[in-house]
């Protein structure tokens, strides 16, 4: 798949259809790249027993920094514009529904508190999560509050379905400006009523955090620390959900690691770190690897590494029971459109190997 520029990518399904959303974050420019570009949606298709991506629709965008989906609605952050642009369904098509006021939007995330759908917004340049809620009648998402994120450029929300289905909210924080890249990243849980803080996580530069709940109801958290001031050498790091807060199980060496992605495969659980590279240095061609999470030490295992180019994002997914995993390479070697792979997880009949 060709993209331009690539910072995020969605998988879902809609009407017996899959789609691959991909987020553009710069145009293809070599010398002066553009944050007024366009954003992708593809339709996601097995023909003659291999993957295909084949654009359906286009969206205006203003340095998209991700997309999300729940339900009816797709949400575009867009980092350089002045909104979050929120598309819904209509006549099978993507249609705007709402913009969003946004300074610096760096992440969405949909997320349920029972019945209620939720849209929570990283404002990178206000250093909050600004959360909104859908008024049904309306048709419209609403502001309800904003929480303090210092420099927050992701977000993560999972329901706890242990602790009566509270929902935690979890922020990766990059860059506070003030305070540089060594920063708390705040967690905040939902308690029936309201959001209350209840830890901060120690990050360097964390530009991503993923969740996980296993089907035994463990809940993991991975954050993907790119760099600060001095190295994109880091380490990023996995928590698990005990006894009410977050527990460091383990750390990996990353470089400029910019997003990841939880996914199964085989009844196996598994860890994709999207790594960057040094944009200074312009060294951005780097091995992104891909772990199996051992869940009884709990411990990642290396499996694989694979080769990208200024990697920002993993997405993978299930068609037809076999599993595929892409990657949002945001450049080529010498800045013109990326191309952006899709692999696809075997196990070896030989051994058994993945």
């Amino acid at each position: 798949i060709t993209s331009s520029g690539a910072s995020g990518m969605e998988f879902f399904s809609r009407g017996g259809k899959n789609y691959l959303m991909v987020s553009n974050f710069l145009s293809d420019m070599d010398e002066q790249p553009d944050s007024e570009t366009k954003s992708y949606l593809f339709e996601a298709a097995i023909m003659a027993n291999t993957f295909h991506g084949i654009r359906r629709q286009s969206f205006k965008t203003q340095g998209a920094h991700g997309v999300e989906h729940d339900g009816d609605f797709v949400a575009i952050p867009n980092f350089y514009g002045p909104h979050v642009d929120v598309y819904s369904w209509k006549d099978d098509k993507l249609q705007l529904l709402q913009s969003l006021p946004s300074n610096g939007a760096a992440a969405v995330e949909f997320f349920h508190i029972e019945s209620k759908i939720m849209l929570a917004v990283a404002e990178f340049n206000l250093g909050e999560v600004a959360v909104y809620e859908l008024n049904a009648t309306l048709e419209q998402f609403v502001p309800k509050l904003k929480l303090p994120a210092p420099g927050v450029a992701a977000l993560a929300a999972v329901t706890l379905p242990e602790d009566n289905n509270k929902v935690l909210l979890l922020t990766a924080c990059y860059n506070s400006g003030e305070d540089g890249f060594h920063l708390e990243s705040p967690i905040y849980l939902h308690n029936g009523s309201e959001f209350t803080h209840v830890q901060s996580i120690a990050t360097v530069g964390a530009h991503d955090v993923e969740v996980l709940t296993t089907d035994d109801n463990r809940v993991f958290a991975f954050y993907a620390n790119d760099k600060d001031e001095k190295s994109v050498e880091k380490k990023s790091e996995l928590f698990e959900w005990t006894n009410g807060k977050m527990i460091s199980v383990q750390t990996i060496d990353t470089e400029g690691a910019h997003g990841a992605n939880f996914f199964r495969h085989d009844g196996l659980y598994f860890l994709a770190v999207a790594n960057y590279g040094d944009r200074e240095t312009k060294e951005v061609v780097r091995w992104s690897p891909v772990y199996t999470l051992d869940l009884n030490i709990p411990r990642l295992e290396l499996v694989q590494q694979l080769y990208t180019i200024k990697a920002t994002d993993f997405e993978a997914f299930q068609l037809q029971g076999r599993t595929f995993l892409t990657v949002a390479n945001e450049k080529s070697h010498k800045g013109r459109m990326a191309l952006t792979p899709v692999w696809e997880m075997i196990t070896k009949p030989d051994n058994d190997e993945l």
